[in-house]
């Protein structure tokens, strides 16, 4: 257990010296010839969906990885993954945990991963190949809907794929075609260390759109960020029809706001 200051080439400090439990623990094999990945999960609280997706990380298929989880509460967790407490003395938003996630990491990328998603197998080997290309600052891929899900989350998920529900961003939640993009959510985001450090992480207490705003700053310095349908995690998806449209409105006011900046 030690505290640890901000870097200030990931993001500005919101609060005092995050306390980190499990700093000496790795996740997966020791490092070898790939490159370091840490993923990332800023925790809204504990759930089922949140000890399945450390579970599904913890079962990758990859070289080199860790697993971090930032929160702004105790929570339990495997002994190979390594927990990171806020101690802001309130509610922090999520790219605030996932600057702090960086801040404790050497990694030399970071995949983000929301808490109520679980990753592919080879989520990370695959995300990792594109980064072969230098000039790739980030790389996205769907976030599709859990097999084995209920019947209301499978409507849910029906609507997210649907024109009407997504219009032309409806690979975001099925496999489409890889594509260059400019704005990409971050439940499925995996980002150069490089490209991280140049923007000064996601910089924001944004509790939606946190993600538009890095993605604006990766584009504007100079960096692609690529669609891959093969980098797939599984998101839950909501099951009332009320709630899945709530979540899509917050998300969507959020982001107009950065449009319109």
């Amino acid at each position: 257990m030690l505290e640890l200051e901000a870097s200030s080439q990931l993001g500005p400090s919101t609060h005092g010296p995050a306390r980190v439990i499990g700093e000496t623990a790795r996740s997966g094999p020791e490092p070898g010839g790939a490159p370091s990945v840490a993923i990332i999960i800023p925790l809204h609280r504990d759930s089922p969906t949140f000890r399945e997706c450390v579970r599904s990380c913890l079962a990758l298929r990859y070289e080199s990885f860790k697993v971090i989880v930032v929160s702004d509460t105790e929570v339990a967790v495997p002994s190979e993954v390594k927990l990171v407490l806020t101690r802001a003395g309130r509610d922090t938003g999520p790219g605030e945990k996932r600057d702090l996630g960086m801040r404790v990491s050497e990694a030399d990328f970071f995949a983000f991963i929301d808490d109520d998603a679980a990753p592919d197998v080879h989520w990370l080997s695959r995300a990792v190949e594109i980064f072969d290309d230098p000039t790739v600052g980030a790389v996205g891929g769907p976030g599709v809907t859990p097999p084995g899900s209920v019947w209301a989350e499978r409507a849910g998920g029906a609507f997210y794929e649907s024109w009407l529900g997504s219009g032309p961003y409806r690979f975001r939640f099925r496999p489409g075609r890889r594509r260059p993009v400019d704005d990409y959510p971050a439940y499925n985001f995996i980002l150069r260390r490089k490209a991280a450090e140049q923007v000064r992480g996601w910089g924001t207490g944004f509790y939606g759109g946190e993600d538009t705003v890095i993605c604006l700053a990766l584009v504007e310095a100079g960096w692609q960020i690529v669609y891959d349908p093969s980098v797939v995690v599984f998101h839950r998806r909501r099951p009332v029809l009320t709630k899945h449209l709530a979540q899509v409105g917050n998300v969507g006011r959020h982001r107009g706001y950065f449009v319109k900046a």
